[in-house]
């Protein structure tokens, strides 16, 4: 009997992802990152969203139908994977070169449709702030290195349109590679899924069944895991340059996000009503109104300051700061 499980190996945690339970094979393995003190090394951890952890799996499930996290052996300890809730709207530090060498490495003399791309994912970002890396380790997942019939057949480097009912005929078509990166930054992170008033919003971050991307992008729930395990790796290689963000993780309501640290002042927009909603917290401030975080903004805001862009395809990068209170949070 195989499940699903969880192991720290070498101070990393990893996560084995198994498709049947009758066999002893791995369908994947996902580097979740730095283990935390509560996992011990070689232990075998059971787990239903990556974020608490059992010895037991009869535990882990009698806790999932109760709703509750009691018997985790982090039961006030919630493990989050940096790279799958760090937003887009941040920028990496690798150059388009680093992320060329990601794919040549792997590739070993053979080329394929990520091959030479490196540089047009650092011109989206810059364009659309949407981050190069979080796209790259997204690419990577939907395209097998820019290798799958997708990607060579029509230039679809991200899965557009191949749902799980007719993956091949209705994924998009692109002119080249670097046109389905340019429409996946503007089109489905910038206005897609980062826009406040699309469907698919959840957060600006890969996430997973809870908050973020993954909600709407993938039947896989461990889809934002895997992509987030390819950003881990280039960045340990490159010292974890990346590494630098600050991000608060918290249950939202549809929380008020104003332009100012000031509830008179205008209402942005609001956040979606997710567990484990994800900030890039900037600053926090105190006033008589309580405690505020000065977050980066998911959607694009004018160059006024006062509204979410409507018209233009590019993010602001120093308009687009906005502000949230600690007592809309849970």
């Amino acid at each position: 009997l195989t499940l699903s499980h969880y192991k720290v190996s070498n101070g990393n945690l990893y996560h084995y992802v198994s498709t049947g339970i009758y066999n002893d094979s791995t369908a994947s393995t996902q580097l979740m990152g730095t283990a935390p003190s509560y996992l011990s090394a070689n232990k075998k951890y059971y787990s239903y969203d990556g974020h608490y952890f059992y010895t037991s799996y009869g535990n882990m499930i009698e806790d999932y139908k109760a709703g509750v996290s009691k018997r985790a052996v982090n039961a006030n300890q919630p493990f989050y994977n940096y790279y799958q809730f760090l937003s887009h709207r941040t920028k990496t530090t690798f150059t388009g070169a680093d992320l060329n060498k990601r794919v040549n490495d792997v590739l070993n003399g053979k080329t394929s449709k990520m091959t030479n791309a490196g540089q047009y994912f650092i011109d989206n970002q810059n364009i659309y702030s949407a981050n190069a890396s979080l796209m790259y380790g997204v690419a990577i997942n939907e395209s097998a290195w820019g290798q799958s019939k997708i990607a060579n057949d029509k230039n679809n480097l991200f899965g557009h349109g191949a749902v799980d009912s007719n993956p091949y005929y209705g994924a998009n078509g692109y002119e080249n590679p670097q046109t389905s990166i340019k429409y996946h930054a503007e089109k489905f992170i910038s206005n897609g899924y980062l826009d406040n008033e699309d469907w698919r919003y959840n957060g600006g971050h890969l996430g997973d069944k809870l908050s973020g991307i993954n909600v709407r992008y993938a039947s896989d729930p461990y889809w934002g895991e895997k992509a987030a395990s390819f950003y881990r790796k280039f960045d340990k290689a490159m010292g974890m340059k990346d590494a630098k963000f600050d991000i608060l993780i918290k249950d939202v309501d549809h929380a008020p996000v104003y332009q100012k640290a000031d509830k008179n002042s205008t209402i942005l927009y609001r956040t979606p009503t997710v567990k484990n909603y994800s900030m890039l917290v900037l600053d926090i401030i105190k006033n008589d109104q309580g405690t505020w975080y000065k977050i980066k903004s998911d959607a694009p805001i004018n160059k006024e300051g006062n509204q979410v862009e409507t018209e233009s395809s590019a993010y602001n990068v120093k308009k687009s700061v906005v502000f949230i209170n600690a007592d809309d949070l849970k």
